[in-house]
């Protein structure tokens, strides 16, 4: 889908919510580069595919959340989201095993949700920037794997995990984080046998 037309001019929809709602369960639904202004919900198992990182932009949408995923087992990958309403996430998870790979969130209240037994998830490669009112990413569950994501500039901090335990990945090579104007060193370790 395109929502003008120039990247995919056969376009069978011209936004995301059309292509949610006709997508098959289990099927996947790219998304060419563009502004889409809409607040996508995955109820039902897709990948949403995002081609020339098109933007997810909810401005228009008050106390709502960009991109809600109901439905296990979903991927979202090569988005640009932004404008989450007050006190909103720009992706909130409700359910298991989904990956968020390769977004971009700024601008928002939250980055990304992981709420509601959303276990199993793998958030990576993502960059979370200049969010406003919780963290960056906010798992309330526990028994995700959260790895290699860039969280800078997020004034409510970058990671909440109230007693929760997540599988944190380090790279094979030492990564530099900047926060608080200082330079920290992740420096990787072996993995156990």
């Amino acid at each position: 889908m395109d929502d003008d037309g120039a990247e995919y001019p056969d376009r069978d929809y011209a936004t995301i919510a059309e292509a949610v709602t006709a997508a098959c369960e289990g099927g996947t639904v790219q998304v060419y580069s563009g502004t889409y202004n809409e607040r996508p919900t995955l109820n039902k198992t897709l990948t949403l595919q995002g081609i020339g990182s098109p933007v997810i932009d909810a401005e228009s949408f008050a106390d709502e959340d960009a991109v809600t995923v109901e439905s296990d087992a979903c991927v979202i990958r090569g988005f640009a989201i932004t404008h989450a309403g007050v006190s909103r996430s720009g992706i909130h998870v409700t359910a298991k095993d989904c990956v968020i790979e390769d977004v971009t969130i700024t601008g928002c209240s939250g980055g990304i949700w992981l709420d509601d037994g959303s276990t199993g998830a793998a958030i990576y490669r993502n960059t979370i920037t200049g969010c406003t009112g919780t963290a960056a990413i906010y798992d309330t569950c526990g028994g995700n794997h959260i790895y290699q994501n860039d969280l800078i500039g997020n004034s409510a901090g970058n990671v909440h995990a109230p007693g929760v335990s997540d599988t944190w990945h380090s790279p094979p090579a030492m990564v530099t984080y900047q926060y608080g104007g200082r330079h920290l060193y992740l420096i990787p370790r072996e993995p156990l046998g």
